[in-house]
């Protein structure tokens, strides 16, 4: 969007940013598109508390599959996300439930990855995680590496 407006940068600030112009799609559909990762995590946590949310809301998408992991943080008390998450897995209805959500996924067990072909499974219900082992081992640490270029600058 800043190249779009025109604006300038500082490089300071474009060192922390992380993308890919838009610009060359837009102009063009045709235009060549380099394979690329897409990595989101819903960034909700109590102050101090990064490091046990690493893997609360946390996704990776690349080509057709989608890789996820919601899991929560061992703290009752905690008042992020984790809170909602425990209520739903204690049977609570909300967001993060299949009954809410027949668009998205569900919590993941503790530890585990989720992965789902998007081709097959829009709302992510058949996990193949176990089928695609090696899709399952890059994507995750393709997360790492990318958890630890970010990490610095939302601690």
């Amino acid at each position: 969007m800043a190249e779009i407006a025109g604006a300038k940068i500082p490089v300071e600030t474009a060192r922390k940013l992380d993308g890919t112009s838009l610009v060359p799609l837009l102009q063009s559909p045709k235009a060549p598109w380099p394979d690329r990762v897409l990595f989101t995590h819903v960034g909700r946590w109590n102050d101090g508390a990064i490091d046990t949310h690493k893997y609360c809301q946390a996704a990776v998408r690349w080509n057709q599959y989608s890789l996820v992991r919601i899991e929560t943080c061992d703290d009752p008390n905690c008042g992020a996300e984790c809170k909602i998450i425990n209520g739903v897995q204690n049977g609570k209805e909300g967001y993060y439930s299949k009954i809410n959500s027949g668009f998205n996924y569900a919590i993941t067990q503790k530890g585990k990855w989720a992965l789902y072909n998007l081709d097959d499974d829009i709302p992510q219900e058949n996990d193949i995680a176990e089928k695609h082992p090696d899709i399952v081992e890059k994507l995750s640490e393709k997360y790492e590496i990318w958890w630890k270029e970010v990490y610095p600058f939302i601690k």
